[in-house]
């Protein structure tokens, strides 16, 4: 196991430099001078060149790479908009999109297994054709029309909820306090909705497939109980394949909210990311891209190895 894990963490390594070399050569082949853009409309070419030249835009793309991806590593690059270091700039903001994306998994992990083992368990009834109506039709509703009907609805026309913003916090947590959960519910429900519908759809699935196995017919002709044998000997088997969408799913942490935290002006990583973009401030997209690459990967190792645990026959050398 251990082996395996080393193995993984230096693949991972190989994948976050690529990604780096990928998203480097994207920010210099995309149009537009980031001089010019922060510089303003009315700007002078001299004081243009002279910002250029501060920024060391100016320099050979090699050693611009090379100083962008010290730097990052040091600790000591630092963003264009808001003169501060990336490592900054982004851990002010990770709290809230983890706060964001921890709320919106556990509600959609919470309502899309029971659903989904329901509609399984119930095939060919009602109950099975609301929950696949209702997952066709979240998977294909885009989050940010979700969160504004949202936002309309509770926010505008019953003045329920809050519209905007992440509310007064606790130890910089929005949870620990009644104003800061009211601002997270339509945005941790509109991520939620398309993770729900996606789970519940793919809990169906594979929970049907497993049920029709011999070794779940053996166990009702032993007299086992119904619902231990959904429970232990069918929906355990059929973990493996919700593990890793839930494993996908947290993949909103980060960069899944970007539309939603957008739209709902959350101040998390995802605002920062469109914010960054609209400033063109390349050292911030350049940080933002290897940080959500490390965690893209550290997230697939881990689904990894909750696969042995679930499946002890699956074992890594």
């Amino acid at each position: 196991m251990a082996s395996y894990i080393v193995r993984r963490l230096l693949q991972s390594l190989l994948v976050v430099f690529l990604v780096s070399l990928v998203i480097f050569g994207i920010l210099k082949l995309a149009p537009g001078n980031a001089a010019q853009i922060m510089a303003g409309i009315g700007a002078k070419p001299e004081d243009i060149a002279n910002l250029q030249r501060r920024l060391g835009l100016d320099r050979p793309i090699p050693i611009q790479y090379w100083c962008f991806i010290r730097s990052f590593f040091t600790g000591e690059l630092k963003s264009m908009a808001f003169q501060d270091t990336i490592t900054g700039v982004i851990f002010r903001r990770m709290l809230a999109s983890v706060e964001l994306g921890t709320v919106a998994i556990l509600l959609a992990v919470l309502v899309s297994l029971p659903a989904g083992i329901i509609a399984a368990v119930k095939r060919d009834t009602v109950w099975d054709y609301v929950v696949t109506l209702a997952s066709l039709v979240g998977i294909s509703v885009p989050v940010f029309w979700i969160a504004l009907m949202l936002m309309i609805v509770f926010g505008s026309n019953l003045g329920w909820l809050p519209i905007s913003g992440r509310g007064e916090t606790v130890f910089n947590l929005s949870i620990l306090t009644a104003d800061g959960w009211a601002h997270i519910l339509i945005p941790a429900t509109s991520i939620a909705l398309i993770q729900l519908a996606m789970n519940a759809r793919l809990t169906r699935s594979c929970l049907l497939e497993v049920l029709s196995e011999d070794y779940v017919n053996t166990a009702r002709a032993k007299g086992v109980r119904e619902f231990w044998v959904v429970l232990r000997h069918a929906f355990r088997n059929a973990l493996i394949p919700i593990v890793t969408n839930i494993g996908m799913m947290a993949r909103m942490l980060f960069a899944g909210a970007i539309l939603t935290e957008t739209v709902t002006a959350w101040p998390g990583v995802g605002r920062l990311v469109y914010q960054a973009i609209i400033r063109r401030d390349e050292p911030l997209l350049f940080g933002l891209s290897i940080l959500i690459a490390i965690f893209f990967q550290l997230t697939y190792l881990a689904v990894d190895l909750a696969y042995a645990y679930i499946n002890p026959r699956i074992v890594y050398d």
